[in-house]
């Protein structure tokens, strides 16, 4: 029985990897998809538009956390204000 090392589960997901990517490969090369719409004739279309919209899923978190962000003594003052009686 082989024992579970990181080593080994390293080597097996690069073997898996490796597979997969050959596969992929495979595809291109010999079963040319067929496309709907024009720009996924575009070379490296899915790359960029992937690429694109992590980008501003990225730059709306950002701006969501900066709105959305407490002051440093928030949950002290909320205290406060239920000690007082407010």
């Amino acid at each position: 029985m082989i024992k579970i090392t990181k080593k080994n589960l390293f080597r097996a997901f690069y073997v898996c990897l490796f597979v997969v990517a050959l596969a992929e490969l495979f595809v291109l090369l010999f079963l040319h998809p067929q496309t709907t719409f024009w720009w996924e004739e575009i070379p490296e279309f899915n790359a960029l538009y992937g690429f694109l919209s992590c980008a501003i899923l990225i730059l709306v978190a950002k701006a969501l956390g900066h709105g959305l962000k407490k002051e440093v003594d928030y949950y002290e003052k909320i205290k406060g204000e239920e000690k007082m009686g407010g």
